[in-house]
């Protein structure tokens, strides 16, 4: 130890020179590899030694690993008087090569000193890294830099590893078997040999071809079948031989067998609300049952048709007692002489319940209890219990239609709406009958009941029968089977009324004058009308020649009186109170006369106002235009070659302005004159050119 004080110290020492260097010294190990619990020699050799006169290093060591006290040993060829000391500190093995004359190492083959290391019994590669290393030239001067390596130190042997240590069956039936697959991987670095598997029972065992070989890294599954042939929870082993170490192979194997006697409520269950179902109750058993109890909680969507459970033909003298209070269902079956039910699959009794939608249930017992005989105890042996989705069938009825209207309908016509009832169910909705709450005069059609498929849909027509004016109103009523929608209403409404309508019409004229008719489409009889007249600019108007009563009102007498701002207020009276009945037609007549040129050409209209018509006793009569207008159209030309005079007359003589101005005669100035109308022998003309 003193000498290798005096070596750190120079190295100490001699790291604050600096020194050249020639080539890169480069400290290198061999690998090596054992059987487990073997000591293996690792090599370390050092390239251009020559320039180096010593050497420190340290090699952090493996817990599978272990240095062998005094195996390291330096190669005397290649040293000049070198000393090596080797020992472990702090998981380290530490290394320090030296000569106090500072000699360099010699050049040539071979590793520079050698170590050994003992394996354990865990396989594995392990590498070796060299740390920490030092080294000086002759001068003692430090080597800056040093190059190392690695090996790699291997224990060669297999290693069995498993996934689990325990291989549970759980719950299985009797009769039949299982298999689970044990996986065993090899963890190690040599090949896996499998050579026996040895089971602690023979309900246990594999089928698996040996001896089975698996390679390092690789895994294997081997099945193990396992044959129950009595109930209740097993456990057993099986012992993995093989050439592995340090693992212990004892797989426990668990299972819980059972004997098979299951409860099935029904299957497919399916019905219309409304209807009544059976439910059969099927038991596959592999033990004989003597008796049962089922119990159930029933249900909103299904109620219980009393009386209805009734043992199978798999009972033997079995006595069946049932009752259902509040939707809980009790059914016991027993042998007072110990029979047991025949045969180990099939119904073994039913009940009928009434389906009440609109939406499906599952049907599941809240209990039940198969019974058999064990060492001559009865027992409860059910395993399992099974419920049943119950599909219920609704019709679902949907109007897509508010309440109605029939709006305003004269009485002439007939008041009808057709509106459609459509089943958005999955089954038939039966119309059971239309009506009305209040027994109004409707008809509706159909009249009887009828039935629409699923996701199809049916029109119905409601007429409104009754021809009296006036507002009408009711409520629609449709009972069907829907579930949900038993009755459903909508109300019905609208209005009659009489009828009578007045017309105004301009009539194309030859004549200078416009000529205007009034005429009644009248439901109602009429006893007078009365109407205010706006003459329009242009146009003149003489109330006691230009009013004419047409062939309706030829025995009806007619007033008119002037009012402010050029109005004349019109009466149509009957001084005998007659009146006119139903009917279509012209009543009066209207003329106008116009005083310029360009009275047609300003859009002129004649407008009535304030329209009243009244029926006997004067009363008013409803439903018609109270004002109406019409433009008056230019008169027809009577074509002659150049210029036209519009009267079918042709006349002659001294032509006057309307002014009272002479501006010439005709026929002769005809087509001279001016475009207008003029006044010729005391009456009115209309000159024009086509």
């Amino acid at each position: 130890m003193k000498h290798i004080k005096i070596l750190i110290a120079c190295l100490c020492c001699l790291l604050s020179f600096a020194a050249a260097r020639a080539q890169e010294p480069v400290v290198s190990m061999t690998d090596a590899a054992g059987q487990p619990e073997e000591e293996v020699t690792i090599s370390v050799s050092l390239e251009h030694a020559a320039q180096v006169s010593a050497l420190q290093m340290a090699i952090p060591i493996d817990e599978h690993l272990s240095y062998v006290e005094g195996s390291a040993v330096v190669n005397e060829a290649l040293v000049d008087g070198h000393t090596l000391s080797a020992g472990m500190k702090d998981g380290q093995l530490q290394f320090v090569l030296y000569d106090i004359g500072m000699h360099t190492l010699k050049e040539g083959q071979g590793a520079l000193f050698s170590f050994k290391l003992k394996l354990d019994k865990q396989p594995g590669v392990r590498t070796l890294q060299i740390a920490n290393v030092k080294a000086v030239d002759a001068e003692g001067v430090e080597i800056e830099h040093v190059t190392t390596g690695t090996s790699k130190v291997t224990t060669l042997c297999a290693q069995a590893s498993y996934e689990s240590m325990t291989i549970d069956y759980g719950r299985v039936p009797l009769r039949s078997s299982y298999t689970q697959p044990l996986v065993v991987t090899n963890s190690g670095t040599t090949d896996l040999q499998i050579t026996a598997l040895i089971f602690s029972v023979n309900t246990f065992k594999s089928d698996v071809s040996l001896p089975l070989t698996v390679a390092p890294g690789e895994s294997v599954n081997v099945p193990i079948q396992f044959t129950p042939l009595k109930r209740g929870k097993q456990q057993a082993k099986v012992r993995v031989v093989s050439n592995t170490t340090g693992v212990r192979n004892d797989i426990t194997l668990t299972a819980d067998p059972y004997a098979v006697n299951e409860l099935h409520v029904g299957e497919g269950l399916e019905g219309e609300s409304g209807e009544e179902i059976e439910v059969p109750l099927r038991v596959n058993n592999m033990d004989a049952l003597c008796g049962f109890q089922f119990e159930f909680d029933l249900p909103g969507e299904v109620s219980y048709v009393d009386g209805s459970m009734k043992l199978s033909d798999r009972s033997q003298g079995h006595q069946l007692s049932t009752t259902c209070t509040n939707g809980h269902l009790i059914a016991l079956a027993y042998s007072p002489t110990n029979q047991c039910f025949k045969g180990e699959d099939g119904v073994i009794a039913t009940f009928r319940v009434k389906l009440k939608g609109p939406y499906g249930c599952t049907l599941k017992a809240t209990k039940a209890l198969l019974t058999a005989l064990l060492d001559d105890n009865a027992t409860n042996v059910t395993s399992a219990d099974y419920g049943s989705y119950v599909t219920i069938r609704t019709p679902s009825i949907s109007l897509d239609w508010g309440n109605i209207s029939m709006g305003r309908i004269p009485v002439t016509q007939e008041s009808k709406a057709t509106v459609s009832i459509r089943n958005y169910g999955n089954a038939t909705l039966h119309i059971e009958r239309i009506q009305l709450r209040d027994g109004s005069p409707f008809i509706i059609t159909p009249n009887e009941s009828f039935d629409i498929a699923p996701w199809e849909s049916k029109n119905v027509t409601i007429t409104y029968s009754t021809l009296t004016k006036g507002d009408f109103s009711d409520v629609l009523q449709i009972y069907s089977n829907d579930p949900s929608n038993r009755l459903v209403e909508r109300t019905v409404s609208g209005s009659r009324y009489e009828p009578n309508s007045v017309s105004l019409q301009a009539k194309p004229s030859t004549a200078t004058d416009a000529t205007l008719t009034f005429g009644l489409d009248n439901y109602n009889e009429v006893s007078g009308i009365q109407f205010d007249m706006q003459v329009p600019q242009g146009f003149v108007f003489d109330p006691a020649a230009d009013l004419q009563l047409l062939d309706r009102f030829s025995s009806f007498s007619v007033n008119c009186q002037e009012l402010p701002s050029g109005l004349y207020r019109v009466f149509v009276y009957s001084l005998s109170d007659e009146v006119v009945s139903r009917g279509v037609g012209d009543v009066l007549s209207i003329q106008l006369h116009p005083t310029s040129n360009e009275a047609y050409k300003q859009q002129a209209a004649l407008q009535l106002t304030q329209i009243k018509v009244g029926g006997p006793n004067m009363a008013d009569i409803e439903n018609y235009a109270s004002s109406l207008s019409a433009l008056l159209p230019e008169p027809i030309l009577i074509g002659i070659e150049g210029a036209t005079i519009r009267n079918i007359e042709k006349p002659q003589g001294i032509v006057y302005s309307i002014d009272g101005v002479r501006v010439g005669s005709l026929p002769k100035d005809q087509n001279s004159l001016p475009r207008g109308i003029y006044i010729c022998n005391g009456k009115r003309i209309l000159i024009g050119r086509e």
